[in-house]
């Protein structure tokens, strides 16, 4: 190979080579909305208004709280979409529409009910607690609920034996 005809190869290659690093790379633009994408999901995730317990709509108390306790049942109740949602501790889900439950709705919620106070009682009993008094539903309510909404779910613990019940708020100032 000649000197020239070596030169005249170099001279190409670098050419080529200047060209491709002058280019723009249309692929780099996508790169930077990574970090924009990762922030705008987190946000999501932060800002949306979800229950901790359960990551259901409703809206429990704001501060600290222990655990929900062996003979404490937890329920949360909340509107969507035309709908009555409630939520228990063990994450079954029971809905209804606004203007209330259809009888195998409630007695669905009913069912769980005396089967849950069932398996607490027997539990209680096995660690040698045995007041039937000692069960207690806790149950957080959504604030754009009226009792009209709430009240299935009242009818459905007094149909299950559970006399004690105590609702979960929220300060709105």
């Amino acid at each position: 190979m000649s000197r020239s005809s070596r030169a005249t190869q170099v001279t190409l290659a670098m050419g080529r080579q200047k060209e491709r690093l002058t280019e723009i790379d249309s692929a780099s633009g996508f790169v930077l909305l990574i970090p924009l994408l990762a922030v705008i999901v987190l946000s999501l995730f932060t800002s949306l208004e979800t229950n901790t317990r359960l990551h259901a709509v409703g809206k429990p108390m704001e501060h600290a709280t222990t655990e929900v306790a062996d003979h404490e049942l937890w329920l949360s109740v909340a509107a969507k979409g035309g709908k009555i949602i409630v939520t228990t501790s063990d994450s079954n889900v029971f809905e209804w529409s606004e203007g209330g439950p259809t009888q195998r709705e409630a007695l669905a919620l009913t069912d769980y009910l005396k089967s849950r106070v069932k398996d607490l009682i027997i539990g209680t009993v096995r660690t040698g607690q045995v007041s039937q008094e000692s069960l207690t539903a806790s149950v957080a309510v959504d604030q754009s609920l009226t009792y009209q909404h709430i009240r299935p779910l009242l009818y459905a613990l007094a149909d299950a034996g559970i006399s004690r019940y105590g609702f979960e708020t929220r300060i709105v100032k």
